[in-house]
C-alpha cells in the first residue's frame, strides 16, 4: 500500500487531486523549502481545527510554484495573481481538513507502523538507498516541525490517500467513455479569461458622509455593522463599536455598489459586445491561458469546472465565448477561445485512459462528500488576508 502511494505522487496527479493529494510529501518529493516558524496567527478554522497562517504560506507558494511551471512564472510577481493563489491554497486546505475529519471520523487510520515504513522509504531520506536519521532530522528542522507534528501530518496524508483509494474500487469505465475521452484528447485549447473577481469596483465607487448617516439611522443597517463589527474582532481589536462603525458602514456600503457592479457584468456575460463595453469601461483586458486539451481536469489560471468542461465542447471558432460565468475555487471568470488544435490520439495517449477515467470519477466522489461534510461543520476564513490594503 505505501509503495503504491508513493509511485502514485506525479506532478501530473497533484494536480488533478490537488484538494486530496499529501501536501508534506509534496515538498518532500519537490524540493520544496519551508518559510520558518516565524509565522502566527491563523488563516482558518475548521470546528475545532486551526489552519495557520504557515499552513497558508506553504500551501501557497507550493500552488504558485506548479502554476508557474505552466505560466513562466509571467505573474508572480502580479498581486491579484497572487492573492488568487492565496485564496485558491486556503480553499484547499480547509475541504482538506474537512475530508480529513469527516475520514477519521468514519474510523480511517494509519498506524504509527505504516508511517515509519513510509519515512524509511521515502528516497530523499536516504543515502546508498539505506534510510538516515540524521537526514530526516535536518529535514525536519528546516521545515521548523516537530518530529511529532510532521509524522502526524504524514499519518493525514496516509489516511486521505487510503480513502481515495476504497473510493476508488469498482470504478471500472465503459470503453464508449474511453472512446469519449479519446477524442477530447485530440483537441488542444487556449483560452483567454478575465477574473471578475480581480476587477476593483471600489475604485469605481464613492461614499460620502451623508450616506454614511443615512446608512446608519436604520436599525438593520445598525445590525449589519455590529454583526460586521463582531465577526472581525482581529481587525478592530482596541476599538469600541462606535470608535469604527462610521468606518464599517463605509465599508458596507462600498461593498453593496461593488456587488451591483459585478452583478451587472455577471447579467452582460451572455452577450459578448457588452462584456467588452464593460471590460472597456472597468479598465480591465483579457488573459491568455495556458494550452491544454479538452479532456484536462482543470486549467491551471482558471480552475477546475465541469460546468466550464461542458461549455467548451460546444464552442468550434475562436473568438467564440462561453456565455455565463464560470465559477471556480480561483474566482468567477468570463471565458473565451483563444485557437483550437487537433490532432491524432497516439496507442501510447490512449492506454492510460482507464486510469485518467477512474480518477475523475474518484475527484467527484470525493468533492460532493467533501461539500456535504462541509454544510454540517463550522469553517471560519480570515478574510482579512484578502482585503486590498
Amino acid at each position: 500500500m505505501i509503495n503504491e502511494l508513493k509511485s502514485k505522487l506525479t506532478k501530473k496527479n497533484i494536480f488533478a487531486t490537488i484538494l486530496f493529494s499529501a501536501i508534506i510529501l509534496v515538498f518532500v518529493f519537490f524540493g520544496f523549502q519551508a518559510g520558518g516558524p516565524g509565522m502566527v496567527g491563523y488563516a482558518a478554522r475548521v470546528n475545532s481545527k486551526t489552519i495557520s497562517l504557515r499552513d497558508l504560506q506553504m500551501a501557497s507558494e507550493r500552488l504558485a510554484q506548479f502554476y508557474s511551471s505552466f505560466m513562466g512564472g509571467q505573474q508572480a510577481n502580479n498581486e491579484m495573481f497572487q492573492m488568487q493563489i492565496r485564496s485558491s491554497a486556503l480553499n484547499q486546505l480547509i475541504q482538506r481538513e474537512v475530508l480529513l475529519q469527516g475520514a477519521k471520523k468514519a474510523g480511517f487510520t494509519a498506524s504509527d507502523l505504516e508511517i515509519a515504513e513510509f519515512i524509511r522509504g521515502v528516497p530523499q531520506f536516504q543515502k546508498d538507498g539505506i534510510f538516515q536519521r540524521s537526514i530526516y532530522q535536518s529535514f525536519i528542522e528546516q521545515q521548523g516541525l516537530s518530529t511529532s507534528k510532521f509524522e502526524e501530518q504524514i499519518r493525514d496524508d496516509i489516511i486521505l490517500n487510503r480513502v481515495q483509494s476504497v473510493v476508488n474500487l469498482g470504478l471500472e469505465p465503459f470503453q464508449a467513455e474511453v472512446a469519449k475521452l479519446a477524442k477530447l484528447k485530440e483537441k488542444t485549447i487556449t483560452l483567454d479569461y478575465v477574473n471578475i473577481k480581480n476587477i476593483n469596483f471600489d475604485k469605481m465607487v464613492s461614499v460620502g458622509d451623508s450616506e454614511v448617516q443615512q446608512f446608519l439611522e436604520n436599525k438593520d443597517n445598525q445590525l449589519k455593522v455590529q454583526l460586521e463589527f463582531g465577526n472581525n474582532k482581529e481587525i478592530y481589536k482596541d476599538k469600541t463599536l462606535e470608535s469604527v462603525q462610521s468606518e464599517i458602514a463605509k465599508k458596507i456600503i462600498r461593498d453593496e455598489k461593488s456587488e451591483k457592479l459585478l452583478s451587472q457584468m455577471e447579467q452582460a456575460a451572455q452577450n459578448l459586445a457588452e462584456v467588452e463595453t464593460l471590460l472597456k469601461k472597468y479598465g480591465a483586458s483579457w488573459s491568455k491561458t495556458t494550452a491544454v486539451t479538452l479532456d484536462a481536469d482543470a486549467i491551471p489560471e482558471i480552475g477546475a469546472s465541469d460546468r466550464l468542461q461542458a461549455e467548451l465542447g460546444k464552442l468550434e471558432k475562436p473568438g467564440q465565448h462561453v456565455p455565463e460565468v464560470i465559477r471556480t475555487s480561483q474566482g468567477d471568470f468570463l471565458v473565451k477561445l483563444r485557437s483550437i488544435d487537433t490532432k491524432k490520439t497516439n496507442t501510447a495517449e490512449i492506454s492510460g485512459l482507464d486510469e485518467q477515467i477512474r480518477g475523475q470519477r474518484v475527484n467527484e466522489l470525493m468533492m460532493k462528500w467533501s461539500d456535504q461534510l462541509a454544510k454540517d461543520a463550522t469553517i471560519v476564513r480570515n478574510e482579512s488576508l484578502f482585503t486590498r490594503q
